[in-house]
């Protein structure tokens, strides 16, 4: 957001789809009455072989609208001998697993704010408290002790936050967006490339028991100010609100014959964003009742500038390239189409955005009684971890070093091209590596068989690699009386593509 936050209709509320009536669409013929009658879906999926292009549209937008109760039938229907079924079953398993994964990844959390003739503060400390996130007043605030009535009613976290800035007169205090700064003289050329393999590398031990990077608790700063008038759309933990032109402008700008709206995406603090991969408009109409939708762009990660350091099959990488922070991070800009008449304000905008966003932190993978499991390996969803040695010193320390691989951070990051056993250091760090999120001793754990940890008095990056997996070494201190290990567990954050319907009104143009 920058400088407003709207207190405006709320649009979304969720990503799934409402059922459509599937008995229009079906219309098939019963069988006799002495034979079972074929479940829904399965007499849907036998319409996705009809000769009728229109029947099978219609077929798989009913099965579509059943999502997961037609999971079973279309995972039957994998195997049928019709080709045509089989393309489409595993199409539409496709769509309703990735739905599901994103409404679980954007399950909102819910509360409830409820106050009378309440101090500010008290209600701010009151969605601290029930939120679990760092929501302050600006201490700038001329009266933070006024009272405030209102009851948002059982609501995502976002409505909640919106609706008491609406009551009680607040803006989110987002601090200024600072353009791009140009290298000096404009110099994009030389290159330092530092190649290696087969042994080349002298491994480094580095102590991990802190974090490198702390990941920072995003900070929500309530401040004093009118709301404006442009809608907020809410799906779950996600919220799309448009950013001000005047704002907007420091880092985009239109180009000749078009408008740029720019919306601000973000989750709710347990969740990471990473980044917008793209977004399809549906509907552009503006305050003069023009379709802008005729030309349409996402903008993607800006062109790096300054120096190139490394140079891979002639493609330019920038390693310290600085990202966007804080809002400018979550900006996502879409180019339209000018329309004869000027225009300010988009009347409605409707499309879908499809995002990278990191999940809360949670466990990835376990390995079950690790002091026996040398050499096995446990893998989930893009996530390693295996046991390479363990042992118990003579003062009853237990040691464990083993490989670990974390799950993709991103995707088409240029990493699909590094092969082979070569690899690519700038500053002794590792490029194109792809899934190396940094990793310390907060990201695993021991615990006993009644799931209390081990205390961690030693963790060790040894610096050692084997392609994507790095080798760590931990020592564990057990309790007086405390058991054997039962469990080695590597919890950390997993990206998702998620994709999101929104709709928004009064968006401001540039």
């Amino acid at each position: 957001m920058t400088g407003q936050t709207p207190t405006r209709t709320h649009l979304g509320g969720t990503i799934m789809r409402r059922t459509i009536g599937l008995l229009l669409l079906i219309g098939l013929t019963s069988g006799p009455a002495w034979t079972a009658e074929p479940a829904p879906a399965e007499r849907l999926i036998e319409r996705l072989g009809s000769q009728e292009y229109s029947e099978r549209e219609a077929a798989m937008k009913a099965l579509d609208a059943m999502g997961p109760a037609a999971l079973d039938a279309l995972k039957k229907a994998t195997e049928s001998s019709d080709a045509e079924i089989r393309r489409r079953a595993a199409r539409l398993i496709s769509v309703i697993t990735k739905r599901i994964e994103t409404s679980g990844l954007l399950a909102p959390q819910t509360l409830r704010l409820a106050a009378k003739n309440a101090p500010l503060n008290e209600v701010v400390n009151e969605l601290r408290k029930k939120s679990h996130y760092d929501v302050q007043l600006d201490p700038r605030m001329t009266n933070p002790d006024r009272t405030v009535t209102l009851d948002t009613g059982d609501v995502p976290f976002w409505t909640a936050l919106d609706k008491l800035c609406a009551a009680a007169g607040l803006v989110e205090n987002t601090p200024p967006v600072q353009p791009d700064q140009p290298a000096p003289n404009g110099v994009r050329g030389s290159s330092v490339v530092i190649i290696g393999g087969g042994g080349g590398f002298r491994a480094v031990p580095s102590d991990i028991m802190k974090p490198e990077t702390p990941e920072k608790e995003d900070v929500i700063l309530l401040s004093d100010g009118k709301p404006g008038a442009e809608s907020l759309f809410v799906a779950g933990a996600l919220r799309v609100v448009p950013v001000a032109p005047a704002a907007a402008s420091v880092r985009n700008t239109p180009n000749a014959g078009e408008h740029l709206a720019t919306l601000d995406v973000s989750v709710e603090p347990r969740l990471r964003w990473v980044q917008a991969l793209s977004v399809r408009v549906d509907k552009a109409v503006d305050d003069q009742g023009q379709n802008l939708a005729g030309k349409l762009a996402f903008f993607g990660k800006p062109v790096p500038r300054g120096p190139a350091n490394v140079f891979i099959n002639g493609q330019p990488v920038y390693p310290d390239e600085p990202t966007p922070q804080g809002a400018a991070a979550r900006w996502v800009p879409i180019r339209l189409q000018r329309g004869d008449k000027p225009s300010k304000t988009l009347a409605e905008l409707s499309g879908t955005l499809m995002a990278l966003v990191q999940s809360a932190q949670e466990p990835l993978v376990v390995v079950n009684k690790p002091m026996n499991a040398v050499g096995q390996a446990a893998q989930n969803r893009g996530a390693l971890l295996k046991v390479l040695e363990a042992s118990k010193t003579d003062d009853g320390l237990y040691v464990l070093r083993f490989h670990v691989e974390s799950p993709p951070r991103g995707i088409e990051d240029g990493s699909a091209g590094m092969t082979g056993s070569s690899l690519v250091m700038i500053n002794g760090r590792v490029v194109g590596g792809g899934n190396d999120e940094p990793l310390s001793a907060l990201n695993f754990a021991l615990l006993d068989d009644k799931g209390k940890p081990f205390e961690i008095i030693k963790a060790t990056n040894t610096g050692k690699r084997a392609g994507a997996l790095r080798e760590l070494e931990f020592a564990f201190k057990p309790a007086e009386d405390q058991g054997e290990p039962a469990k080695l567990v590597y919890a950390g954050r997993r990206a998702s593509i998620v994709e999101v319907p929104f709709t928004l009104k009064n968006v401001p143009l540039q």
